[in-house]
């Protein structure tokens, strides 16, 4: 996975706390980190050893406690 993707991913969604807005999507990521979702997703599945989702409700959650 490109190490740049993978930087701008993490600087889009734990920096900027992406994960936050409501109804944020795996295509959405994509298309502001100019990729497509299948790039995303598979990003996420490496480096995360889960679905974007997945990932998502796990940081939503962490945040709320």
């Amino acid at each position: 996975m490109p190490r740049q993707l993978s930087h701008d991913f993490e600087r889009l969604v734990f920096e900027r706390r992406a994960f936050l807005e409501p109804h944020l999507t795996v295509t959405e990521v994509a298309c502001r980190l100019q990729t497509n979702k299948t790039y995303i997703s598979k990003l996420v599945n490496e480096l995360y050893g889960m679905s974007f989702p997945d990932l998502v409700n796990a940081l939503r959650v962490r945040h709320a406690q």
